[in-house]
């Protein structure tokens, strides 16, 4: 079911983070409330990248995922033991349900970098984050 203009909700439903009807009923915070704060804003900023229709915001998004990502990486910080084994099966479960959805909806390297932030893979997110970068960059060069 569409929703119309006037019925977003832009505070408890905001389309960037639901990404329309085509991901109903999951929504970005169905996945980020069972993770680290770092690991959880790292992969909103990669879902919401591109859904504001600006290629510049795009890619500062996917920065913004980079930092996290590396934020969660630095030694000091120390998260790992907080992303316990049962929140990780969790996310994946809900990645897991989604997943279907989410490839016909997602491109490839958003999906890929979403499933490996909800891993806890950050090295390989960097990867496919990266070639977001890229692929946002080529479409600002296409206009």
């Amino acid at each position: 079911m569409k929703r119309k203009k006037q019925d977003v909700d832009m505070v408890n439903h905001p389309p960037h983070y639901t990404n329309g009807p085509e991901l109903e009923p999951l929504e970005c915070i169905d996945f980020t409330r069972w993770m680290p704060f770092t690991l959880g804003c790292a992969l909103k900023y990669v879902w919401r990248a591109g859904a504001k229709g600006n290629t510049a915001k795009a890619i500062e998004d996917l920065e913004k995922a980079k930092f996290y990502l590396a934020d969660w990486n630095s030694p000091w910080f120390g998260e790992e033991a907080r992303y316990s084994r049962e929140a990780r099966n969790i996310v994946q479960a809900l990645m897991y349900k989604a997943r279907p959805t989410m490839f016909d909806f997602f491109p490839e390297w958003k999906m890929q970098a979403l499933d490996y932030i909800a891993e806890a893979k950050t090295t390989k997110a960097f990867d496919w984050i990266d070639k977001g970068i890229e692929a946002f960059r080529l479409m600002g060069e296409k206009k």
